[in-house]
């Protein structure tokens, strides 16, 4: 986030907020400054005058609030406005970069608890801050006209009052950031332990579960107690710095008065301007803090939004112009020490490739390390032209049917399409190719039946012809199938490779312990 970003993103709304803020506040200040003369006619017994500009100070009051919150207001839907903003970019960040980041736990704390902090401590106390700013500032103009030495002195208290954010601000912000931290670890922990919550419920071991997220709980909760003992001694500090400034501004004010260098009203005034410019210092100086505390946060986000520029600006080529995939020496290594070494491989465009192999020796790992999803340790793969010439693919462009079907909320054709109704008359044709009809007749509204992804009213193998009719639409180049057909049986099986393998397509296909049959209908067989 930076302040000139959203200045641009919502300039009019803001230049009015300033303007009725401006207004709001010296309206204020007006308000104080009429308790001078009110205050003197009390002493003169003057009820006229009192009732006159007792009458002014009311209307002032009044209307300097009417102002603030009305401007408050607006700097609200423009907060919301300009969040909505990064919350879009940081969502086409995750999009458009989602071969190297798919971690659900670090996305859903981006987008909730991140976004929540920052409007907190970084947004909120922008309006807060020009508020308290333009209250000191015409407070401090009236108090100049009362006398000199009072001016000196509120500037040498709001000095010191100033410099307390920069020896506190440490320390608060490393634990902001811990909050965040341990709010994403939680987020993780609840995502890898709910996915396997039915396994926990047959082997009854829900006291696993409980400990496990106890625990995790627990360190998010001991993460935001120190974050607040932390404010509450900041905030301790400041109020009683500010007691002592205000106790010091009256006795000076006293000491005037009684010297008969200012009239009896002022002392009144000067109370309320006192109290005013004291307060507002130490809110000031918590809210200075709290964007100070949320630098770190800040540079995160910020961060996030810049990388999803850097991958919109980068350049990729169309995956259509690629004629061999080449492997070379590849060498996956895992943390727990497994290595998987893979055989030299070119496929050329167009074939279609059975790739079998015993479990473990890495089939669905070369998938991700094609689709960068993974890195590899050493070696390479490259698209390369009929020229030799190496490409960076688009790899949106890639079909890639994953072992457990993913399908959305939607009907059964938008799972086809995803969502583009400008392929709904295609829809129909692959679902029949890839033997879909006879389920689709078992459904009153057939294709158009909506997916009930809570109540799964789709079997596996239906969700699996889905998503194979959905990579025919899109008429994708390349085509990575990991045991897309392990939920349908033999004979379906084989009339949807037989409309599956009759195309320009490259097509890459895992399986096992098939019949010779579906063996036959591929251009070759890689066992690794």
């Amino acid at each position: 986030m930076k302040l000139a970003n959203y200045f641009k993103n919502n300039t009019k709304g803001l230049i009015l907020v300033t303007t009725m803020v401006f207004i709001g506040c010296g309206l204020t200040a007006y308000g104080n400054y009429i308790l001078t003369p009110m205050a003197n006619s009390v002493k003169n017994n003057n009820i006229i005058q009192f009732l006159f500009y007792l009458s002014i100070m009311l209307l002032s009051v009044m209307a300097s609030y009417i102002l603030r919150y009305t401007a408050e207001y607006i700097y609200t839907t423009c907060e919301q406005k300009y969040i909505h903003t990064i919350r879009k970019r940081i969502v086409t960040k995750y999009f458009n970069n989602f071969h190297n980041e798919k971690n659900v736990a670090e996305m859903q704390n981006s987008l909730t608890n991140d976004l929540n902090i920052l409007t907190e401590t970084y947004l909120d106390p922008i309006f807060k801050i020009l508020t308290f700013i333009l209250d000191i500032v015409f407070s401090v103009s009236v108090v100049l006209t009362f006398n000199v030495y009072l001016l000196i002195l509120i500037i040498f208290l709001a000095i010191c009052l100033l410099y307390l954010p920069k020896v506190v601000s440490k320390p608060l912000q490393n634990l902001t950031n811990n909050v965040s931290l341990k709010n994403k670890d939680y987020i993780n922990l609840i995502q890898k332990w709910m996915n396997g919550l039915a396994i926990l419920q047959r082997y009854q071991s829900s006291h696993k579960l409980f400990n496990v997220l106890s625990k995790g709980a627990s360190d998010l909760e001991n993460a935001k107690v120190k974050k607040e003992a932390m404010s509450t001694k900041i905030n301790v500090l400041s109020a009683s710095s500010n007691m002592i400034a205000q106790a010091l501004v009256l006795l000076l004010t006293g000491i005037l008065i009684i010297n008969h260098k200012m009239s009896f009203g002022v002392f009144f005034s000067i109370g309320n301007f006192a109290s005013l410019i004291f307060s507002e210092l130490v809110v000031l100086n918590q809210n200075i803090t709290l964007i100070q505390s949320a630098k770190k946060l800040n540079t995160k986000v910020s961060n996030e939004i810049r990388k999803n520029i850097e991958v919109m600006n980068k350049e990729v080529d169309n995956i259509n112009d690629f004629s061999t995939l080449n492997i070379t020496n590849l060498e996956k290594k895992f943390p727990n020490g497994e290595s998987i070494t893979y055989p030299n491989m070119c496929i050329k465009k167009g074939e279609k490739i059975l790739l079998s192999g015993d479990s473990g020796t890495g089939k669905s790992t070369l998938f991700k390390l094609i689709l960068q999803e993974l890195k590899p340790t050493k070696g390479k793969i490259e698209f390369k032209t009929k020229n030799g010439i190496s490409l960076t693919p688009n790899l949106c462009q890639v079909g890639y049917i994953p072992q457990t079907p993913i399908l959305f909320p939607g009907t059964i054709e938008d799972n086809i399409t995803m969502f583009n109704k400008k392929l709904n008359k295609d829809a129909e044709k692959w679902a029949t190719k890839m033997q879909l009809t006879n389920d689709l007749n078992k459904f009153p509204k057939g294709i158009e039946t909506y997916i009930d992804l809570d109540k799964d009213n789709l079997s596996g193998g239906q969700k699996q012809k889905v998503v194979l009719a959905r990579t025919k639409v899109y008429h994708s180049s390349l085509i990575l199938i990991d045991e897309g057909t392990s939920a349908i049986d033999e004979g379906a099986t084989l009339e949807i490779l037989k409309n599956l393998l009759d195309g320009p397509e490259t097509i890459i296909f895992i399986a096992h312990n098939w019949s010779k049959s579906l063996h036959d209908k591929f251009d070759r067989e890689i066992t690794l």
